[in-house]
């Protein structure tokens, strides 16, 4: 069981621009600073936040600048920081009470939990798969839910084993993760190679790795398939970790990927006859505060007009090749065979996907999720499992 550090002493620093500050200390040498109308701002008792909604009370636009403490005490018996604060216009003096949890955190802890780090990988993934019987995702237990939820972050996916062989139950399987995404495709879909829609997913074409929705403002956050159906040969699925791409082509080819980071390429999808006509222009990678790929979205396929100018286009096609020849090695691909049975959900965000040829009638089924429910369902299953709570069956 992790301790919390414990609360050792305040300093009060008079006001700058007319906005002062204290500087907390803690028992393991962290130090922090926050400004008084930070902490009058986020004062969680009753009257200034929700109890229920959790959401904020307090008029901010109310707090004066140069507001400031008359006393501060920090309470050993629950480990936190007490504000008594000044009378200010319209309102009485006033007491807050801060947990050191949510003071060194700066959020709504323990509500919001980081989701784990990504862990790259290649193909050496099929050494060690990330997977989970269907029998103790549906048992309803934190724990499973946890695990599953955890495996999508740290490898962009997943496989759920002994999955019936049925579209209402992997359905109701992936309606415990989050809501059913609908798009042009529809909700929970059901597909064969029969260009029912208009797109090579509904055909028995090759279709190389690739993300989906490119052309969508949010792509979608997960695909999730399962096989219920092929009488024919080929058809394996193919993943790569866009994030280990990404790494290679930062090491190898740093001019492409800072390209690929920086220049909008526009993607689009059109199906005339029941007029849908999608488009929009995003960079390949996106990055974080650090430079660390957090997003890929590519579907040469789904490429539509480039409108770039020579020099431009130069260092496209340039920083292309480098980017198909990492998404084609090799050591980056984990094929496999799906099979009835086995759902697997993919991070869309994150992992490409695609497929060989094959030959005959295949079934599949699946859907898309939001990644806001995605980390919703993290949020609330490590929540709970801190806690103790009794599980919920669904979304």
């Amino acid at each position: 069981m992790t301790v919390e550090p414990l609360l050792k002493t305040v300093k009060l620093f008079p006001n700058k621009h007319s906005i002062g500050s204290l500087e907390l200390d803690w028992s393991d040498g962290t130090k922090k600073t926050l400004t008084y109308p930070w902490l009058r701002d986020h004062c969680m008792c009753a009257s200034c936040y929700h109890p229920q909604t959790l959401q904020r009370l307090v008029d901010t636009f109310n707090i004066p600048l140069d507001i400031k403490p008359f006393a501060t005490e920090i309470d050993a018996d629950s480990n936190a920081l007490v504000i008594f604060w000044a009378s200010t216009d319209g309102e009485e003096q006033h007491r807050s009470h801060y947990t050191s949890e949510f003071l060194r955190s700066g959020t709504l802890a323990p509500y919001f939990r980081s989701p784990p780090v990504p862990r790259l990988w290649g193909s050496e993934i099929v050494e060690c798969l990330p997977e989970i019987s269907y029998a103790e995702v549906v048992s309803g237990g934190h724990a499973a839910m946890l695990r599953l939820v955890r495996s999508i972050f740290e490898h962009g996916f997943a496989f759920v084993r002994g999955v019936p062989q049925s579209s209402q139950d992997t359905e109701a399987l992936l309606r415990r993760i989050g809501h059913v995404r609908h798009t042009i495709y529809g909700g929970f879909w059901e597909f064969t190679p029969n260009l029912a829609q208009n797109d090579t997913a509904y055909t028995t074409l090759e279709l190389h790795a690739h993300t989906d929705g490119t052309y969508f403002e949010d792509p979608p956050g997960l695909e999730c398939f399962h096989l219920l159906e092929h009488r024919g040969v080929g058809g394996r699925t193919r993943l790569v970790d866009g994030f280990k791409v990404a790494q290679d082509l930062q090491h190898n080819f740093p001019d492409e990927f800072k390209f690929l980071c920086e220049t909008p390429i526009p993607f689009h999808y059109i199906d005339q006859k029941l007029g849908h006509y999608y488009y929009q222009k995003r960079t390949v990678f996106g990055v974080d505060e650090n430079g660390v790929c957090n997003r890929i979205s590519f579907n040469n396929d789904d490429r539509a007009r480039l409108d770039l100018s020579a020099d431009q286009s130069a260092r496209f096609y340039a920083a292309l090749r480098a980017l198909q020849t990492s998404l084609r090695d090799p050591r980056h691909e984990f094929l496999f065979q799906l099979e009835p049975g086995t759902t697997v959900i993919v991070n869309n965000w994150r992992v490409l996907h695609g497929r060989t040829s094959f030959t005959g009638h295949r079934k599949m089924v699946g859907c898309y999720i939001s990644m806001e429910d995605v980390k919703s369902r993290w949020f609330h299953e490590a929540d709970s499992a801190r806690d103790g709570k009794q599980p919920s069956s669904s979304t």
